[in-house]
């Protein structure tokens, strides 16, 4: 019946107009729907695994045999998560933590204390691993807009240059890169060794995107799906840190 229901338009709108007058989104719906079954997902996954790993900002690429977590879920599988807020997880819980393009969204303040979290829940001797773009390439680019690479990530990047005239300028790559996606801040070693030896984690290792000698955190990225794994290589910052 209510099926049939949903297909009629006044009822729809009957529908809508009363969700408005109480303030109830779908927005909203869809948080309170993913936000009752949080407690739920976590128990089950820390029940269900002995390694326990934790993804934060998985966004449509949720990682199997990870809790995989996110500000905006968008599979029932998906662990709701501000990752800025207090983690709704438990001290020394989890034996990995792994983040992938998501650190540069967030402020400086707010990935300090982001960090200072996953340092909670980590197990002592457990790892975390942040892939996240480098700035030493936003500036590599810039000073060098026509070796081969460069020049293959500047044509890649005119797609979202909405004014044609100046696509493939490099300064307007550049800017365009600090302003759009939601990026705030763009990290390069200095700042990620900073924030991650101030939170208190130790043997701080820059790697290549994809390796690791830790098995589990080998081959977790996933941002080459997006934009070839040649320049996601050129990219990104890879770092991992112990607890």
């Amino acid at each position: 019946m209510s099926s049939l229901l949903k297909k009629i338009p006044f009822v729809v709108s009957l529908v809508r107009f009363i969700r408005g007058l109480f303030g109830i989104t779908t927005e909203k719906l869809s948080r309170d729907f993913y936000l009752a079954q949080r407690d739920s997902l976590i128990k089950i996954y820390l029940a269900q695994h002995e390694v326990k790993k934790l993804h934060i900002g998985c966004q449509v690429n949720p990682i199997p045999g990870w809790l995989n977590v996110d500000l905006e879920p968008l599979d029932r599988s998906i662990v709701i998560m501000d990752a800025t807020k207090p983690f709704c997880l438990g001290n020394d819980t989890f034996d990995y933590v792994f983040t992938e393009h998501m650190i540069e969204h967030i402020r400086f303040e707010e990935a300090d204390y982001m960090l200072s979290e996953c340092f909670r829940v980590l197990k002592k001797g457990g790892k975390i691993r942040i892939s996240t773009p480098n700035l030493v390439f936003l500036m590599d680019l810039y000073s060098n807009p026509e070796s081969e690479i460069h020049s293959r990530y500047i044509a890649f990047s005119n797609r979202f240059i909405p004014n044609k005239d100046i696509a493939g300028f490099p300064s307007v790559i550049v800017n365009n890169f600090f302003r759009d996606w939601g990026h705030q801040f763009i990290h390069d070693r200095q700042t990620l060794d900073f924030l991650l030896v101030k939170n208190g984690f130790r043997n701080v290792v820059f790697c290549e995107v994809g390796r690791s000698t830790s098995p589990e955190l080998s081959g977790v990225e996933t941002h080459g799906k997006l934009l070839t794994e040649e320049l996601n290589v050129l990219e990104s910052l890879v770092v991992e840190a112990e607890k």
